[in-house]
């Protein structure tokens, strides 16, 4: 509905159409027919989605030094609180810096773990 509270007939017309229903179809739904038609689309999508990530962080692990988590390639991996937001140019740059420093600490942690 817009403002005025009318109904946007070309714009539920558009979303039938990017969900397969045909104009003839379109007109003889109710809005609870039309709606549960969208949602079922919508969880065909987000299953879609799920396998495809699925499927490349399979194919990514074969070369990937660190575990690929559920979500991560889609977008949809919740972020963790202890992540940081990042900003500002100066909190990248402390970040990358941070970063760089505990790559340094596990490097020399495995260096010294081969030599004992």
């Amino acid at each position: 509905m817009d403002e005025a509270g009318f109904w946007q007939w070309d714009e539920l017309l558009a979303t039938a159409y990017s969900i397969g229903i045909l104009p003839q179809q379109f007109w003889e739904l109710t809005f609870r027919e039309f709606y549960d038609c969208w949602e079922g689309h919508r969880r065909r999508e987000e299953l879609d989605i799920d396998k495809r990530d699925w499927e490349l962080r399979t194919h990514l692990s074969i070369w990937s030094k660190r575990r690929i988590l559920p979500g991560e390639l889609s977008g949809k991996r919740k972020s963790d609180p202890q992540e940081l937001v990042i900003t500002s140019a100066e909190q990248f740059h402390a970040e990358a810096q941070r970063r760089q420093k505990v790559a340094a600490e596990r490097r020399e942690a495995r260096r010294g773990n081969r030599r004992g």
